[in-house]
């Protein structure tokens, strides 16, 4: 390998271990411990966290998280382009590591339930859509792609290229 493939290479790497952190970070602080879920594959991890715990069986979001994606990034890997699904794949499990650190280390999320004011959820959907976006905007920029449903898309363009 030249030397620019491999510096590319850990550029890219880099990106999806940083925006993994920053959308990690978001999740873990905002969005989990206000009980909202985002958009694509992720809310469904998300639900399907909620809705187990609600149940009172353990439930693991970062788990839910690699459950859900992993196999989608996988696939892209395959059947689209393998580079882009390992970074994806990198990027996927930075995140969810990221906010099982987070709990692990113990460190206190902010909670608007405990704060018993209307406006302090919508603070926390804010800060979760701004650190978050930020976080995206880094996987979008550099790679054109920033989850789940990017990749279930680009599966389904390959298999039926007539389908916009």
């Amino acid at each position: 390998m030249s030397k620019s493939i491999i510096k590319t290479l850990l550029y890219d790497v880099l990106c999806a271990i940083t925006a993994g952190l920053i959308v990690g970070t978001a999740y873990f602080f905002f969005q989990n411990s206000n009980g909202f879920a985002p958009g694509g594959v992720g809310g469904l991890a998300t639900i399907t966290h909620y809705l187990l715990e609600i149940k009172e069986l353990n439930s693991n979001w970062a788990f839910w998280m690699v459950a859900f994606n992993l196999p989608i990034f996988i696939l892209v890997s395959i059947f689209v382009n393998r580079r882009l699904g390992i970074i994806l794949i990198i990027y996927i499990v930075v995140q969810s590591l990221t906010a099982e650190a987070y709990e692990l280390l113990g460190l206190n999320a902010y909670c608007a339930k405990n704060n018993g004011a209307d406006f302090e959820i919508v603070f926390a959907c804010i800060a979760t859509g701004v650190v978050s976006g930020f976080g995206f905007s880094v996987m979008l920029k550099r790679f054109g792609a920033s989850g789940g449903t990017y990749a279930i898309s680009s599966l389904i363009k390959k298999w039926k290229p007539e389908t916009n």
